[in-house]
């Protein structure tokens, strides 16, 4: 039977607690005597709209935060030990310890992890059929069992297991791991004994793809007119063909790492002292060419452009001072890697542009053809700038930012550590926006057209939608600045 939220342990205490911490919040709700700002940081704050609901709610900063979702719903934090978020849908995410610890629920499926020691998944499909997955002590201890597929499975690594629905395989498992190993995926199956060393593969349909192996003795593998390799002491020597059916079929040796040779009708390829010297040409007109790799390249390529015309790609290199790329695809130059990075990418679904002067700026923007667009930009570790279309257009600026990587909002890591190490965010969603500082020593809302100001205990502004302006000292005592017209607010 599937579990309902009120079947999980963990969410059934958190209500509990949520329902003392907020009993203020609930207070404050529909009650006009207290003003939409009121700023005590670090103590206490809280901010609300203009139907005297709470939207932010700080307890004790950095510790108890409370705020209301853009979309619906809400946030609750105890930073840096707990979050919980919570969707009108019914989905409830409850982090702690993060990235440790994380425990996920909508009305389909429930997740939790306590990494490294164990995980917990259980799904309902559309059948209203259970499936359900678990580890302990991951890889040593997992299994789970499906209702859709009548079936149950269990491993205890290296002793035994039987894994249906396996990375890219429909079933895989092994016995006293690696002296058994077996694989199904469709037609073809795999057996191996000493993995990798012994093993083989086969098809159950005429052209299947088959294998074997002995290694480092000798290998094999072959695809009725399509390919087939021979490997003699392994990597050492190998020899074969490829694209037998396309229409450049080619035979190659390689004797590791010496020498390489393919030839094909229209195509041929080389190597020497591999990876340092390599060449490869289709036609005179194409070519690539590395002597030796990493420091030099030299190509001129044909393929295929962003709508599957023909694109020609240049490119060269002398590492680390300078390298090019250009075609219909990308543009690229790189000065001194890693230092200076410029790039532009381009397919049918979006473009690229990026920027980069290493390890103090870069600058990325992407756009796809629906309208859509992202962009960061940062002077590492200062600021980070963040915005995009999605939403109504959201923007962000955090002062500093430490952390090379997005982490975009939603994912816990910010909302639970920035706290140690920023001085300023300012968060821009539609037509709303928030400025934080530690402790809210200042803060600037723009909710549903009405704006505050605060700075704690002294005062707080306050400009509603109309234009009208109040002047609250002691975030208490009205001091009208007019503005508003007449019958405003």
């Amino acid at each position: 039977m599937f579990l309902s939220r009120e079947d999980v342990p963990l969410a059934t205490r958190t209500r509990k607690s949520l329902a003392a911490l907020f009993t203020l919040a609930v207070l404050l709700q529909g009650c006009r005597l207290f003003p939409v700002e009121f700023n005590l940081g670090p103590l206490y704050r809280h901010r609300l709209n203009s139907r005297k609901e709470v939207v932010s709610l700080d307890f004790l900063w950095p510790i108890f935060h409370y705020e209301k979702l853009p979309g619906g719903g809400w946030e609750f934090r105890v930073r840096p030990f707990y979050r919980k978020v919570s969707h009108p849908s019914g989905a409830e995410i409850h982090q702690f310890l993060w990235p440790l610890g994380y425990v996920a629920s909508d009305p389909r499926e429930t997740k939790a992890r306590l990494f490294p020691l164990a995980f917990w998944r259980l799904h309902r499909n559309e059948k209203d059929q259970e499936d359900l997955d678990w580890g302990f002590l991951f890889p040593f201890f997992w299994g789970g069992s499906s209702e859709s597929k009548k079936e149950d499975y269990f491993a205890f690594f290296p002793l035994y297991g039987r894994i249906p629905q396996f990375m890219s395989y429909d079933e895989a498992g092994w016995f006293l791991f690696p002296l058994y190993v077996w694989s199904e995926k469709g037609t073809s199956h795999t057996r191996s004994v000493l993995w990798p060393l012994f093993g083989e593969g086969w098809g159950d349909k005429k052209g299947d793809a088959s294998w074997f192996r002995a290694l480092p003795f000798y290998a094999r593998s072959d695809k009725p007119g399509r390919w087939w390799n021979r490997a003699y002491l392994w990597p050492f020597f190998q020899v074969g063909a490829e694209n037998l059916d396309g229409r450049d079929p080619r035979r190659y040796w390689f004797l590791f790492p010496l020498a390489g040779r393919s030839k094909g009708r229209d195509s041929q390829a080389w190597t020497f002292l591999w990876p340092f010297f390599r060449y490869r040409s289709k036609d005179p007109s194409s070519y690539k060419l590395d002597a030796p790799w990493p420091l030099f390249r030299l190509a001129d390529e044909t393929g295929r452009g962003p709508e599957g015309e023909p694109d020609r790609t240049r490119q060269w290199w002398i590492t680390p001072f300078y390298s090019s790329t250009t075609s219909k695809k990308q543009w690229t130059r790189v000065i001194l890697l890693p230092l200076f990075w410029m790039r532009k990418y381009r397919d049918l679904a979006m473009k690229f542009r990026g920027s980069y002067f290493l390890p103090f700026f870069w600058r990325t923007v992407t756009k796809r053809l629906d309208g859509w667009r992202d962009s960061t930009t940062r002077f590492f570790p200062l600021l980070a700038v963040d915005r995009g279309t999605q939403d109504g257009g959201w923007h962000t600026v955090r002062f500093p930012d430490p952390i090379p990587f997005r982490l975009d909002s939603g994912e816990g890591y910010r909302e639970l550590y920035d706290f140690l190490w920023n001085l300023y965010t300012r968060r821009r969603r539609g037509k709303n926006v928030s400025v934080t500082t530690p402790a809210n020593l200042f803060c600037n809302d723009r909710i549903e057209g009405d704006t505050t100001w605060s700075v704690p205990f002294l005062f707080h502004l306050e400009r509603e939608k109309s234009g009208r302006k109040i002047f609250r000292l002691f975030h208490i005592i009205p001091i009208p600045l007019g503005g508003g017209g007449k019958g405003g607010g």
